[in-house]
């Protein structure tokens, strides 16, 4: 089994948690804009469309093309808390 994170349910399944990668920038409260480094390994604009999240198995993956900068991690976790509903930011 590949080695993606540093945590246990990684470690301990078949399975992992996904989120598309999609072409362009795109403005909306579940989505993070990334730009292309070679730390990455993105060939262009991207972003990471939150509201799609699903479980796949280890074995779709093939092979790892880069690293996520540690830079949008707090975005990628407000768009999963919004998504999920575990943030009032859009309470009345």
């Amino acid at each position: 089994m590949p080695h993606f994170a540093n945590d246990l349910g990684n470690r301990s399944s078949t399975t992992t948690i996904v989120a598309p990668l999609m072409p362009g920038k795109k403005s909306f409260p579940f989505v993070v804009n990334i730009d292309p480094t070679s730390q990455n390994g993105l060939d262009r604009e991207r972003n990471i469309n939150l509201s799609q999240l699903r479980v796949v198995s280890f074995q779709r993956i093939s092979k790892r093309l880069g690293v996520l900068e540690s830079t949008y991690w707090a975005a990628i976790e407000k768009a999963v808390n919004i998504e999920l509903g575990f943030s009032t930011i859009f309470d009345p």
